[in-house]
């Protein structure tokens, strides 16, 4: 009975450390709630995660007659006959632009639009020309590649856009915009140049009418108007608990119009806003969103602008879906 008892707690024992070795080696076990899935290198990574439902395509088997294709989101675009063109322009010998190749059909054309202020924030745009606010009446991209995947311009294509965004007292003064520079850097928008494009505003077209583009360009389009500003100012903001500024973006949507500005120049441990960029007694709300340690992060913040003011934000963990939620609300 002595030497069973010493046997069994002999096997009990092997059991027992063979049980240890294992949860050593599981780290899900001693990482809790740890999903791979939740882990982003970097801000341009999440970014795809938020955008990858967004673009849509359309066949055109040639540009030799007219063609019109409608969004979902309301655009229409009326692409007439030989407006398929290299980058550069020309008939396929380089153009002045680089590029070059001859157009061969058939066609994919690639559309995105926003007109949502928490849609301009998913794609990390500001609606600025230089220092100046932009009240936005709506974005819109549009690529073409040919049967070989090579890259196509486009010429005297024309859009169709719907009002949809916050922009009352400005639809009679709006201007074309072309986006410059990289997406993902900061400030992209603010890059915006205006292009000799008219935009006329027909209140009579559609639910709540709409904006005639006359010749997109090739890329992000830009409805918008030079915000009023009666006083302007400049803020600064911090991120108390992000380690960094390369993996944080902080933006101020405003309330009034669709007008999103983001906060991307460092000083010290702050961001601020260019002097004079950003209109006193507005309204709004600071969304910050941060990579730490490979997680998302996040915070909102409702805050009014009296002068030089300086804000405090912390961001806390979050998932995709909490961070899609929060944007989606802001119309």
């Amino acid at each position: 009975m002595h030497i069973t008892n010493k046997i069994t707690l002999f096997f009990t024992s092997i059991l027992v450390f063979l049980f240890i070795i294992q949860c050593s080696n599981d780290d899900g076990l001693f990482q809790e709630n740890f999903d791979e899935s939740m882990v982003y290198t970097s801000l341009e990574d999440l970014q795809l995660e938020l955008l990858q439902n967004d673009t849509i395509q359309f066949d055109l088997p040639t540009d030799e007659t007219d063609t019109t294709f409608q969004t979902p989101g309301g655009i229409r675009l009326i692409f007439p006959p030989n407006s398929i063109v290299p980058i550069g322009g020309g008939n396929g010998d380089g153009g002045s632009g680089g590029g070059g190749e001859t157009p061969v059909p058939p066609y994919t054309v690639y559309v995105t639009e926003i007109y949502k202020r928490g849609d301009f924030v998913r794609n990390y745009f500001q609606t600025y020309q230089e220092e100046f606010p932009l009240v936005s009446g709506g974005a819109f991209s549009v690529l073409v590649r040919d049967a070989n995947g090579n890259l196509m311009s486009v010429e005297n294509v024309q859009a169709f856009v719907p009002y949809k965004t916050k922009a009352t007292g400005y639809v009679n003064d709006m201007n074309a915009f072309q986006f410059v520079g990289i997406p993902t850097l900061p400030g992209y928008a603010s890059n915006s140049s205006e292009i000799q494009v008219p935009i006329v505003y027909d209140p009579t077209s559609g639910p709540t009418g709409e904006f005639h583009h006359a010749n997109i360009a090739l890329g992000w389009n830009h409805i918008g108007s030079r915000l009023n500003m009666t006083e302007s100012t400049q803020i600064t903001v911090k991120v108390t608990n992000a380690p960094d500024y390369f993996d944080t973006r902080v933006f101020f949507v405003m309330d009034d119009f669709t007008m999103i500005t983001e906060i991307y120049t460092i000083e010290g441990d702050q961001l601020k806003t260019l002097l004079e960029s950003v209109p006193k007694n507005a309204t709004g709300k600071l969304i910050a969103i941060s990579l730490i340690e490979d997680q998302l992060f996040f915070a909102s913040q409702d805050i009014t602008i009296n002068g030089n003011d300086h804000f405090d934000l912390t961001v806390a963990p979050g998932t995709l879906e909490e961070l899609q939620a929060l944007l989606e609300t802001i119309d």
